[in-house]
């Protein structure tokens, strides 16, 4: 069985499953659409992305205050 990637051909970070839904919900606290962890078609492997179709601009950042 072939090793899974180190790297992914779009450049993305390769993250496991379990990290990738830790990031997924911590950055998607700070942005108006929601992140989701998910298996990249190229390198079969877990990164986070937006769950709609990419925005046209750079994501809106929400400031939430802290606690």
């Amino acid at each position: 069985m072939n090793a899974p990637a180190k790297t992914c051909p779009t450049g993305k970070v390769v993250l496991t499953r379990k990290l990738a839904k830790k990031k997924a919900k911590r950055t998607g606290d700070h942005y108006t659409q929601a992140v989701v962890p998910y298996v990249c078609k190229e390198c079969g492997q877990w990164h986070i992305g937006t769950a709609t179709s990419r925005p046209k601009g750079p994501m809106k950042i929400i400031h939430k205050p802290k606690h």
